[in-house]
């Protein structure tokens, strides 16, 4: 008897440190999984541009603001079945009362096609909006878009970051590649959104260690590709490669300017950049 009770008082002893043990390694995990390194910093994980992306269901409108020196005024934009998006739900105002809805494409990265009838005009777009989530299906992000990035490449190396640059490329959320050239070197979203001298859709993508191979039909005016094909959707290659050289640009605080994260990637053989985090304000 004395050895059945000493037996039961071990395995619960050694119950109670399994469980113990369980929880400080789940608390351990949750801790690690807080930040992310990026070189040798240690990034929090909501410094990180990490975008939620939606499929539109079925048709549908949507709500576009736009602003230009004083003005402001919005217009509605029809987004087709199956068009993606990034966005993130929030709380809408409608009128006078608020809505529970999406706030959409809030970095830029839907295709100029949709937004051109403002960005012609010289307007710039300051959100666009709607409260019919039902018209919406979280999926995947796509697998062109580089880690932790919008989309949004900018041609140069280390040096280049921040200065203004001649040309850019996106790789917008409804699967099109656009280069865009600044031809008055200005840095802003009208010279970064005026009319692509490219816009080709992507028609597959594969990803290989650090490359990504992102593959059309047509050649990319501007960005080096190899004709692989001479038939089908799949006859030119763009290759991405990632430099796997993070750069830290310190924010400057007296400008209201944060610190930030950068990744250098070789697109078509020439060095871009992307910008993958920054310090909460």
């Amino acid at each position: 008897m004395k050895k059945q009770i000493n037996l039961l008082l071990s395995l619960a002893t050694v119950g109670i440190f399994a469980v113990t043990g369980l929880a400080v390694s789940q608390q351990n995990a949750q801790a690690k999984s807080a930040t992310v390194k990026i070189g040798t910093h240690s990034v929090p994980r909501d410094y990180l541009n990490t975008d939620t992306y939606y499929k539109t269901t079925k048709k549908v409108s949507v709500n576009a603001h736009w602003f230009a020196s004083n003005k402001e005024f919005s217009t509605k934009l029809t987004l087709p079945k199956g068009t993606v998006i990034t966005g993130k739900t929030q709380m809408i105002q409608v009128g006078k009362k608020w809505k529970s809805g999406l706030l959409l494409n809030k970095k830029n990265n839907l295709r100029y096609k949709y937004i051109k009838s403002g960005i012609d005009k010289g307007y710039s777009l300051a959100q666009i909006d709607t409260t019919n989530k039902a018209a919406f299906s979280k999926v995947k992000t796509p697998t062109f878009v580089p880690t932790y990035s919008h989309g949004n490449l900018t041609i140069g190396g280390t040096s280049a970051i921040g200065s203004s640059s001649s040309k850019s490329v996106q790789f917008t959320s409804d699967g099109y590649v656009e280069v865009h050239t600044n031809t008055n070197k200005s840095y802003n979203a009208l010279a970064y959104y005026r009319t692509p001298s490219a816009s080709v859709k992507i028609t597959k993508t594969s990803v290989k260690g650090s490359y990504r191979y992102i593959y059309t039909k047509t050649k990319i005016k501007g960005l080096t590709t190899k004709h692989v094909k001479t038939t089908g959707n799949y006859r030119y290659r763009l290759t991405l490669k990632n430099q796997h050289k993070p750069v830290f640009l310190a924010g400057d605080p007296d400008n209201d300017l944060q610190a930030a994260y950068y990744s250098l990637y070789s697109l078509g053989g020439k060095t871009y950049f992307t910008q993958i985090a920054q310090e909460a304000e």
